[in-house]
């Protein structure tokens, strides 16, 4: 091989060897963010304690990934049924504007990124995790609309339970 094709060949093998290595990470995240969400929501539909919930979630991401430390503590659960898998509420969509910069302090913040549920019937939690992005362009090619230099990759994570009740 000439250095000419090396020079030529050499970004495009890195490019795809790092987005392998994302790709990868990516779906550990998402495997993880699937059992802190399930933990979570059990949690939530077994004690009804949403602190203990968000401790549950933050446990289970702890264990494998990284996350931020962050001493604040959140026991607010919402009151009302969940947004429907397709309303956004943590799902991917497509919009004719970009998408705003995101700026999250670290990859999974329990207080901001474990939404609880609770309708009385089911208790859902909906967790969100920001891996971070290493490979230019990667983000465009999962997330629809997100630009191709966003930092962050989101990860939601969806599990419901039916409440539990107590004497």
């Amino acid at each position: 091989m000439t250095t000419l094709e090396v020079l030529l060949i050499t970004p495009f093998v890195l490019w795809f060897t790092l987005a392998g290595v994302m790709l990868v990470h990516l779906f550990v995240a998402q495997t993880v963010a699937a059992s802190a969400a399930r933990e979570a929501a059990r949690a939530l539909a077994v004690y009804h304690d949403g602190a203990l919930a968000r401790n549950k979630a933050r446990e289970v991401i702890a264990g494998t990934l990284p996350v931020t430390n962050s001493n604040g503590q959140s026991s607010q659960v919402i009151n009302s049924p969940p947004p429907p898998p397709g309303s956004g509420g943590g799902q991917l969509a497509i919009s004719g504007s970009p998408a705003p910069v995101k700026n999250y302090p670290g990859p999974f913040d329990p207080v901001t990124d474990v939404m609880l549920y609770d309708d009385g019937i089911h208790a859902t939690a909906i967790v969100t995790y920001h891996a971070e992005n290493l490979c230019p362009g990667l983000p465009a090619l999962i997330q629809p609309g997100a630009s191709p230099w966003s930092k962050w990759i989101d990860i939601p994570a969806r599990a419901v339970f039916k409440r539990e009740f107590t004497n």
